[in-house]
């Protein structure tokens, strides 16, 4: 039944295919048709409105000349004047030119009597010449001898009032114009239009394209016609339409022809079939490839229908067969299992969802949307995408954390896991999952958390007492520091300035430690706090040099600043802070130098207008520091290792403290 649909269906599509194509074909060609038809009818009366307008032109001045014969003879600046009053009105041809009975130019435009031309040799002059009652008469394509360009000429025989041959009046056309206006024609990329004459050897006057012709005159006027042309051209018919290959470029085309009036002319319009079957060929390619895509896919599409029916059986009867053999492990386990196929249908529910639920294995099976019901309501979203995960097959294991309601109304905590299931092709085909109650375990993490952020709230409390002892501690120490430095002033046995020296610089390094715990704890509580003011550059880095340039002196050290010519000196921030991280730094490398240089430097990484960004750095030569040690330096109340404590002494605040105020700038 499948493959019976399946060929039908593959039937009418190419059916419907044909139709629209042989539709399309036939419109396509009509339009063409039509479409040189009206071109045809179109240039036909352009080109006849302008042959009238030039016969007209040429058998007035016809007359004029005539008039002036019969007066006597002719005044050449009167038919100068005449002609170019007469050209004016003639755009459409190249010149117009006066001869003599002998074939001289001599009026005209264009005409200079020291380069006289003479077109006695010219057929369409001897003709009239020889034929006294010859009326207008278009000449075939020629090279003009004073324009140069290639042209047709219309000519008018004129006589003299004893009736003998007096001259030629005649204006060539230039191919050119003929080929712009035939340029002009929407006739697609290789259409072509052409202009022959109507009688005898059938001559092509001009040709759009001429890419073929190139511009051989020869070429252009002895092309050979098409038979079509020369059956239409001996017919009295007027218009008239064919299909013909040219023998000129080898295109085939659907041609319109119309003789042009009473001149012995016929003009032809040709669409190439390779333009106007371009679009039909194009959605001929198309529907066949489209057509061929839908049998192969409906050939496909029947194929994997059938596959996939067929191992949606194997697996239902797969699954069957592992429920059986897994049935009895599952009863038997304390935690809520539940099993579905690759459409997610309930399958199987273990019989220990009455314990972790209080509902019976009947009730979950036949209850709407299962298990959403039994879930809280702000964790069904979340449990609703985690058990369509048929993309996370790869995975041998997934777990989630969500609430559920008992039966009772009790709120409990579960934790699900699930594993997809793959049949023998590695495809899936369903999933089992379990749910355990974990709440005893959830509320012993609660106590956890409560357990952790009330030891976070002793430790602020202690950081908080270190900041308040620290403070207390200060103030006597600052009236020792100030007592002692006065009695140093005042005291006049060695030994007694030996001794309140000892205090000074004790009281001195007991301070410095009591300022470093007083900022440290500080920081750790979230007090310390940062000043946004205008301040000097120039001046921080003048009052470390102050603090330290004596000390590296006395110890033999080069102690170099080294400040980019565009640091700027005015910026914003907090000298204070800047200071005690400059101080920390440069003491701590002019303390463990023992020879060489300290050097500072300061250089701006980005300068913008209103902002810039600073980059200050101090080196030395001293002890260094080893890879294993450097983690460590920043650690309050560390230092590289003991010995250094011992050597230097320091409380091991600084490297931290001065960490952390240039995290907080």
């Amino acid at each position: 039944m499948l493959v019976g649909a399946v060929v039908l269906a593959n039937l009418f599509v190419s059916g419907v295919a044909v139709y629209s194509l042989l539709a399309s074909y036939q419109q396509a060609h009509a339009e063409a048709q039509s479409d040189a038809h009206n071109l045809a009818h179109v240039l036909a009366e352009n080109i006849v409105g302008r042959m009238d307008k030039i016969d007209a032109i040429l058998f007035s001045t016809k007359l004029e000349i005539t008039r002036q014969l019969e007066s006597g003879d002719i005044d050449k600046t009167r038919l100068e004047d005449y002609l170019r009053k007469q050209y004016g009105n003639l755009p459409e041809a190249d010149s117009l030119r006066v001869t003599n009975a002998q074939g001289d130019v001599l009026y005209g435009i264009g005409v200079r009597v020291e380069e006289q031309r003479s077109i006695s040799d010219r057929a369409y002059f001897l003709h009239l010449r020889d034929t006294p009652d010859a009326q207008g008469i278009i000449s075939e394509p020629l090279v003009g001898r004073i324009s140069g360009k290639r042209v047709i000429v219309m000519a008018h025989r004129f006589d003299r009032p004893d009736g003998s041959f007096g001259g030629v009046v005649y204006a060539p056309i230039a191919l050119d114009e003929l080929s712009m206006m035939f340029s002009n024609l929407n006739i697609g990329k290789t259409g072509a239009v052409f202009i022959r004459k109507g009688i005898g050897d059938y001559t092509l006057i001009a040709r759009h394209p001429e890419n073929l012709l190139g511009s051989n005159v020869s070429a252009i006027g002895h092309t050979r016609p098409a038979p079509e042309f020369v059956a239409f051209a001996r017919s009295q018919s007027k218009i008239a339409n064919y299909e013909s290959t040219s023998g000129v470029d080898g295109i085939t085309r659907n041609y319109s022809m119309r003789r042009l009036g009473k001149f012995d002319y016929i003009v032809g319009v040709g669409m190439s079939t390779d333009d106007y079957l371009a679009d039909w060929r194009t959605k001929a390619i198309t529907e066949s490839i489209l057509a061929a895509l839908f049998m192969l896919i409906s050939i496909v599409t029947a194929t994997l229908v059938y596959r996939s029916w067929k191992r949606r059986e194997e697996s239902i009867q797969a699954l069957a067969t592992q429920e059986e053999k897994f049935r009895t492990i599952a009863d038997y386990t304390s935690n809520w299992e539940t099993w579905v196929d690759r459409e997610w249908r309930l399958l199987w529910i273990s019989q220990a969802v009455y314990e972790v639920t209080g509902f019976t294995v009947q009730e979950c099976m036949v209850m709407p949307d299962y298990p959403m019901p039994l879930i809280h309501p702000d964790d069904r979203a979340k449990l609703a995408s985690a058990r369509l995960e048929k993309e996370y097959s790869e995975a041998p294991r997934r777990s989630l954390v969500f609430r559920y309601i008992r039966k009772d109304g009790t709120l409990r905590w579960g934790e699900r896991t699930w594993r997809n299931l793959k049949d023998e092709n590695g495809e899936f085909s369903g999933q089992r999952s379990s749910v355990r109650d974990i709440t005893e375990s959830r509320q012993a993490e609660q106590e956890l958390l409560q357990t952790k952020l009330a030891a976070e709230r002793a430790s602020a409390s202690k950081s908080e007492f270190l900041a308040n002892m620290s403070h207390e501690i200060r103030t006597p120490m600052n009236a020792i520091i100030g007592l002692s430095t006065l009695a140093l002033s005042k005291a006049e046995s060695p030994k007694m300035q030996d001794y309140l020296d000892k205090i000074n610089t004790s009281s001195r390094a007991l301070l410095s430690v009591l300022n470093d715990i007083l900022d440290y704890s500080k920081v750790e509580a979230g007090k310390l706090e940062l000043e946004s003011v205008i301040f000097s550059l120039q001046e921080v880095l003048d009052n470390v040099a102050n603090l330290f340039s004596l000390h590296a002196e006395d110890i033999g050290l080069d102690f170099i600043f080294e400040i980019a010519p565009q640091t700027p000196d005015r910026i914003v921030g907090d000298p204070l802070r800047l200071g005690q991280v400059m101080n920390n730094l440069v003491g701590n490398a002019v303390k463990f130098t023992k020879a060489g240089k300290v050097h500072v430097k300061v250089e701006p990484v980005a300068i913008e207008p209103g902002f810039a960004t600073l980059h200050i750095s101090i080196s030395d030569t001293g002890i260094g520091i080893s890879a294993d040690q450097v983690k460590n330096i920043f650690n309050p109340f560390t230092q590289a290792d003991g010995s250094i404590t011992r050597r230097f002494s320091g409380s091991g605040l600084g490297l931290s403290i001065s960490q952390k105020l240039v995290n907080m700038m």
